[in-house]
């Protein structure tokens, strides 16, 4: 596939930015009334079993054997949540904003419905449970997705030779934003 039919303008680039800058005072705002429930999904999940895991984890072997479990179960996770957010009508409404960007570049990945952030907090709660909070496995983890949307949205042409079925790139992305 060729880079997007319409090339984004600085315009363009410049109201999404704009936009992410106005919507993350609001998110970090949100995220903060969710802080002492997460605190004590981490609380738990650390006093169960994933608190064995911290042990293993601070070897080199174990901490690149949780980075990499981490980020399967997290991807596998957050496909599955994608998913909903197109099945569902409801979802689709905080989603659509995200897929309205007629010129689709990087700057798009910022481009969401506030209410789509409050969802996304809610919905990864359980994994906190689940993985608990690793550090700094977890903090890398989501660096790595959030650098990856920059990527994914981004106006280039990337091939990704054999691995395309399973690493998503812009070339794929751009087929998931399609009007058609």
């Amino acid at each position: 596939l060729s880079p997007a039919a319409t090339r984004p303008t600085w315009h363009n680039r410049l109201e999404n930015c704009a936009y992410l800058a106005l919507a993350l005072p609001l998110v970090m705002y949100l995220q903060s009334l969710f802080n002492p429930l997460f605190e004590q999904a981490m609380h738990v999940a650390d006093s169960r079993w994933i608190g064995h895991l911290h042990a293993f984890s601070q070897t080199l072997p174990g901490t690149i054997l949780v980075t990499i479990a981490y980020a399967l179960i997290w991807d596998t996770w957050h496909y599955w949540i994608h998913r909903w957010q197109h099945a569902s009508p409801f979802l689709w409404e905080t989603h659509k904003f995200h897929h309205g960007d007629p010129m689709m570049n990087a700057t798009t990945q910022g481009r969401r419905h506030l209410l789509d952030y409050l969802l996304s907090l809610i919905c990864h709660a359980p994994m906190l449970l689940v993985l608990g909070s690793l550090n700094p496995t977890a903090f890398v983890g989501v660096l790595m997705f959030r650098f990856w949307g920059f990527v994914n949205h981004a106006n280039l042409r990337v091939s990704f030779g054999p691995l395309a079925g399973v690493i998503s790139g812009p070339q794929w992305h751009r087929i998931h934003h399609s009007a058609l």
